[in-house]
């Protein structure tokens, strides 16, 4: 029987950063990261959470650019009350 699991793992791209989109990508504590993704969806999906790395709390927050500067702030807004949380790029 031969073996249904692939060769070699499969990664995604990261998306690029084009007009059609803007990312901030921040640290947070793992057990935070529920938390941020029901927070950006309750904003209407203004974003949309994508968890990078669970294990070390990395996420990015994919947005219009006509919302990003909305997106920011509600991330840095989520720092000051979240110790562990801080914007790495974007």
């Amino acid at each position: 029987m031969p073996d249904d699991k692939p060769s070699q793992r499969i990664c995604f791209p990261a998306p690029s950063q084009d007009e059609g989109r803007r990312r901030i990508i921040f640290r947070l504590n793992p057990e935070d990261i529920a938390y941020v993704v029901m927070i950006l969806e309750a904003y209407d999906y203004i974003a949309i959470p994508r968890t990078i790395d669970q294990v070390n709390g990395i996420m990015e927050a994919l947005c219009a650019p006509d919302y990003y500067e909305e997106v920011r702030s509600l991330v840095a807004a989520l720092a000051e009350d979240s110790p562990g949380l801080a914007i790495i790029a974007g």
